[in-house]
């Protein structure tokens, strides 16, 4: 029978409804992550106005809306109370799943998102596989790609750890730089496809999308991700490239990218940032140009292929600190595209039934 794989053990297909394929609900990236190495890459004058160290407040919101890593702790989640209530505004407007891609190395905590689940009365997919290399736990390096393939199909297949909490979801797996990716994470991404082969499981991948030693911002690079996967001999109908929306300026691209049979996650609503601690001028788009680029994408016909989320992953990005939160989407968002034309039964396919076709085995 075909099923998803929730934290509760698995449900049929038609029981996921809206859903929302890329979010965090429990993470610490900053323990050990590429934000803390890019900070040194060029100083910032915005740098001086807060000390790294310091907690999230009201004091400095404003400043973390313009650069979220100007400080650790706005990227560190461990409420479970918060997340309840924060995921109860995504619930009133109809919500009903969340893909959690919080993996190893950046704060996973199944047994976390099982009680999570349990008080939001919400679908919850846990992630298996490993975030960008400088997040990797060290005992990455010294493992084959035969070796990390195994982790993650056992993860599916049996559960993570002695929890028996089975992962639904292979991802994010994490490309920083050199571009397209560095060595380790080829190996990662290497040893994804061989766990998607074996198990069928959606895979997603953490594009880079900025080249910190040429001051490039919004790279399309990921014809090599699906280039190597695809040689590896997986699913491609069952791949999802995150962070798509990074790069919504580049249509010709993604149409290339959509031809080749994957699914492009429009994954940072809500999202606009400066990130000059990376360089300066380094940053995002802003949600009109995401709903401009799925429009037209719409108007092509790719709606079956398009998934749609937030990718909250900073406390700046929930509404208890001034952010939007996981219902942004399904109250600001879905009604700015029906204004322009998106069918309902387009939003069905990027917000159901695109998302079902992914996670069932």
């Amino acid at each position: 029978m075909t099923q998803i794989q929730t934290v509760l053990g698995s449900i049929l297909p038609e029981e996921l409804g809206t859903t929302l394929m890329h979010e965090h609900l429990i993470v610490s990236a900053f323990n050990k992550t590429f934000v803390g190495t890019e900070k040194s890459v060029q100083p910032s004058t915005s740098r001086d106005e807060v000390d790294f160290n310091d907690p999230v407040t009201m004091n400095i919101l404003g400043l973390l809306r313009r650069n979220p890593i100007l400080c650790k702790d706005n990227s560190i989640y461990s409420d479970e109370t918060l997340a309840v209530k924060e995921l109860n505004y995504f619930k009133e407007f109809g919500g009903k799943s969340i893909v959690e891609l919080t993996v190893k190395g950046i704060g996973r905590n199944p047994l976390a998102l099982q009680r999570i689940s349990k008080t939001s009365g919400l679908n919850i997919i846990a992630a298996t596989g490993w975030y960008v290399a400088i997040a990797h736990p060290d005992y990455v390096k010294n493992k084959t790609v035969e070796d990390l393939t195994a982790i993650m199909v056992k993860e599916i297949e049996e559960g993570i750890g002695a929890t028996g909490i089975k992962a639904g979801v292979i991802g994010e797996i994490g490309c920083s730089n050199p571009i397209p990716y560095h060595s380790e994470e080829k190996k990662v991404v290497r040893a994804a496809a061989g766990a998607q082969i074996e198990t069928n499981a959606a895979y997603t991948i953490h594009p880079s999308l900025t080249d910190v030693n040429k001051r490039i911002n919004s790279l399309q690079c990921a014809d090599k991700y699906v280039d190597l996967i695809e040689k590896e001999g997986i699913n491609l109908e069952k791949f999802y490239l995150s962070h798509a929306d990074r790069t919504s300026m580049y249509l010709d691209y993604h149409r290339k990218l959509l031809d080749r049979g994957i699914s492009l996650g429009y994954d940072c609503f809500g999202k606009f940032y400066y990130f000059d601690t990376i360089f300066i001028g380094a940053g995002g788009v802003t949600d009109g140009d995401r709903v401009k680029a799925i429009v037209e994408l719409c108007k092509n016909g790719y709606d079956k292929q398009l998934i749609l989320s937030h990718d909250c992953g900073f406390k700046t990005d929930l509404r208890e600190y001034g952010g939007f939160g996981y219902a942004h989407i399904s109250r600001n968002i879905i009604p700015m595209l029906e204004d322009k034309g998106v069918s309902h039964k387009q939003i069905r396919n990027m917000m159901i039934d695109n998302p079902m076709r992914l996670l069932a085995f």
